[in-house]
C-alpha cells in the first residue's frame, strides 16, 4: 500500500505522487539543455524539487542523446571551508551517482587512478574534464542541494564549473543544473571566519536563468488524495479538500502531512473538514523536522525585517528588496493580491506560535 510522504523524495509504487515530469515545463528545460546552458533550480524544503531533477534526468537518459547524472553533494557541507577535504567529497558523490544512474565507472576510476594528486581546487575540473573526454555523449550535470556548502568549498565549485565552461561539451559538461534552496545570488559564499562575502553572481556569471519549483494546484491536490481514495477506498470529503487547499495553498509537504496526520488518526471512514482541522492541530503541536526547520529560517538577519511587519500587519519598508526575494526564496512568504503575506496560513500560525525571532508579535490571534 503507498503512503503520503513527507520524508525525502517520492518513490513510485512506496508513495502517492503526482508524475514529476508534470511539475516542471519539460520542454523548457530541454531546449536550455539542447543550448548547453547552466542555469538554477530552487524551491523550498520538500516541494519535490530532488524528486523532479531525478525524473527529468531520467528522461534525457531516456531520449538517448545525453548521459545524466543527478549528484546530491550535501555531504561536503560538514567539511565547511576546509577545500580540500570538501572537493573530494563532492568529486565521490557524482562519481558514485555515475556508477548508480548509469553503471558507469569512469569516474570512479579517475578518481582512483588519475587524480590522487590532483589540488584541492582543481579536483573537480579535472574529473569532468576526464570523464567528457571518455564519455561517448555529451553530459548533463545536476548538482542537488549545492547552496548547502559554505563559504570557500562553494566557491571553489563555482569557479571550477565557470573555467570549465568554455570547453563543453567536449571535455566538460553540456549542461549544468545548480539545484538548491535558493537562487544563487543568496548563496552563502562568506565562512565564518569574517571574511569579504565574494558574490555569488560574479562567481557563476555563466548562469543563463533561474527557475523556481512552484507548489501544488489545486487539480494536483485532489489528484494526490484521489490515490489514497482508489487503493484504499477512503474518502476525502469535498469539504475536506477545500480546507486542506485553503490552510497550505498546495505547499506540497503540508499537503502531505494533513493527509498522513489525517489517516492516522482517523483509519476508517471519510476524512471531513473537521478531521483536516484536527490534524492540523496536531501538526502545529508537533516537532517534525519541517517545522523545526521553519523556525531556524526565522533567525536569519534578512527574514526578521519582513516577516514581523507582516504578521505586525504594518508595511514592509526595506531600501534593498533582495531579503523580500530571499523569504519568497524560502518559501516563507508569498506576493497576495493585497501585497505581501505568509505563504500559507498554517504558516502564518507556525510562525506566531513557535518563532524565535525576537520581536514582540502584535497580531490578533489568526483563526483558522
Amino acid at each position: 500500500m503507498s503512503r503520503f510522504n513527507t520524508e525525502g523524495p517520492v518513490i513510485a509504487g512506496l508513495h502517492y505522487l503526482i508524475p514529476p515530469l508534470t511539475r516542471i515545463d519539460v520542454g523548457h528545460l530541454d531546449e536550455l539543455v539542447d543550448q548547453m546552458k547552466y542555469f538554477v533550480v530552487h524551491a523550498p524544503r520538500q516541494t519535490g524539487k530532488t524528486t523532479c531533477l531525478m525524473a527529468y534526468a531520467d528522461h534525457l537518459n531516456q531520449g538517448g542523446r545525453y548521459h545524466a547524472v543527478c549528484a546530491n553533494i550535501e555531504a561536503a557541507q560538514a567539511l565547511r571551508e576546509n577545500v580540500s577535504e570538501a572537493l573530494p567529497v563532492v568529486a565521490s558523490a557524482i562519481a558514485s551517482a555515475a556508477f548508480r544512474q548509469l553503471g558507469d565507472p569512469v569516474p570512479r576510476q579517475l578518481i582512483r587512478d588519475e587524480l590522487t594528486q590532483s589540488p584541492g581546487g582543481a579536483l573537480l575540473s579535472d574529473l569532468l574534464s576526464g570523464w567528457c573526454a571518455r564519455n561517448p555523449k555529451p553530459l548533463v550535470l545536476i548538482l542537488d542541494e549545492t547552496d548547502a556548502l559554505i563559504g570557500d568549498a562553494l566557491l571553489s565549485v563555482l569557479r571550477q564549473i565557470r573555467a570549465g565552461y568554455p570547453d563543453r561539451p567536449r571535455y566538460f559538461p553540456a549542461s549544468v543544473i545548480l539545484c538548491g534552496l535558493r537562487d544563487i545570488s543568496d548563496y552563502r559564499i562568506q565562512g565564518f571566519d569574517g571574511k569579504e562575502p565574494v558574490a555569488a553572481g560574479s562567481t557563476f556569471n555563466i548562469r543563463a536563468e533561474s527557475i523556481r519549483l512552484g507548489d501544488f494546484t489545486v487539480g494536483e491536490v485532489a489528484a494526490l488524495y484521489g490515490q489514497h481514495t482508489a487503493e484504499t477506498g477512503q474518502e476525502f470529503t469535498a469539504e475536506a479538500l477545500d480546507r486542506v487547499w485553503n490552510l497550505t495553498l498546495g505547499q506540497p509537504w503540508l499537503v502531505n502531512a494533513l493527509a498522513k496526520e489525517a489517516v492516522a488518526m482517523q483509519p476508517s471512514g471519510s476524512i471531513t473538514a473537521d478531521g483536516i482541522d484536527q490534524a492540523k492541530e496536531a501538526l502545529i503541536l508537533s516537532r517534525v523536522t519541517h517545522i523545526d526547520q521553519l523556525a531556524q529560517q526565522l533567525d536569519h538577519h534578512q527574514v526578521e525585517p519582513v516577516i514581523s511587519p507582516i504578521i505586525e500587519g504594518r508595511p514592509v519598508f526595506l531600501t534593498d528588496d533582495r531579503a523580500i526575494y530571499y523569504c519568497i526564496d524560502l518559501g516563507l512568504i508569498r506576493r497576495g493580491e493585497g501585497g505581501l503575506e505568509i505563504a500559507n496560513p498554517i504558516y502564518r500560525e507556525l510562525i506566531r506560535t513557535r518563532t524565535s525571532v525576537r520581536t514582540a508579535w502584535s497580531a490578533p490571534a489568526v483563526h483558522l
